[in-house]
C-alpha cells in the first residue's frame, strides 16, 4: 500500500522487483494541497498546461497506463488517503508507505487512518521526508501519543 503515488515510479519498482506482491496505490491527484510543496508546481513545468489540476489529471491518467502491464496485481484509488483507507479493512496490509501530504497535519490525517490498516503482528509502516519539519512532529506526536517509538534507518542502500 503506497499513500501518495505521484508519478508512479515507486510503484512500477516494487512490482517489477517483487512479482508475487499486489500493490494497492492512494493518492488524489490533487493541485496545491500544500504551498511549500513544488510537486504540483513540477508537474505542470514538465506538461506545459496553464492549469495545475489539468496537469495532475493528466499524470493520473499517464500512472494507470504505465501500471496496466500488471494486470490485477496493480491497482490506483483516487482518492484522499482518508478516503482510500475506509475502503482497506483493518488489520488487513502487511506494508503500508506514506508518501503523500508532507504537512505536519497531512502526516497525522494519514498515521491516523491508515493505523488500523496495518497488521500490528507482522505489518510495518514506513515513509521517507522525516527532514521535513511537519513529517518528523507528526511521527513523533503520533507515536508518543500511542506509547510506542519509531525507528529512523538512513543510507539501507550500500
Amino acid at each position: 500500500m503506497e499513500i501518495g503515488v505521484a508519478y508512479g515510479y515507486h510503484a512500477e519498482f516494487m512490482l517489477t522487483v517483487l512479482p508475487h506482491v499486489s500493490y494497492t496505490g492512494v493518492d488524489p491527484y490533487a493541485a496545491n494541497y500544500d504551498p511549500n510543496d513544488i510537486f504540483s508546481k513540477d508537474v505542470q513545468r514538465l506538461m506545459a498546461d496553464p492549469s495545475e489540476q489539468n496537469t495532475m489529471d493528466r499524470l493520473h491518467r499517464v500512472v494507470e497506463y504505465k501500471l496496466e502491464k500488471f494486470n490485477t496485481r496493480a491497482k490506483l484509488i483516487r482518492k484522499k488517503s482518508e478516503e482510500g483507507a475506509r475502503l482497506v479493512a483493518n488489520n488487513s496490509v502487511e506494508l503500508i508507505y506514506i508518501d503523500g501530504d508532507h504537512t505536519y497535519d497531512g502526516v497525522m490525517k494519514d498515521l491516523n487512518a491508515w493505523w488500523d490498516k496495518v497488521n500490528h503482528k507482522t505489518g510495518v509502516i514506513c515513509g521517507d521526508d522525516i527532514g521535513w519539519d511537519g513529517v518528523k512532529k507528526a511521527c513523533d506526536d503520533f507515536f508518543k501519543n500511542k506509547n510506542l517509538s519509531f525507528q529512523i534507518e538512513e543510507n539501507l542502500l550500500p
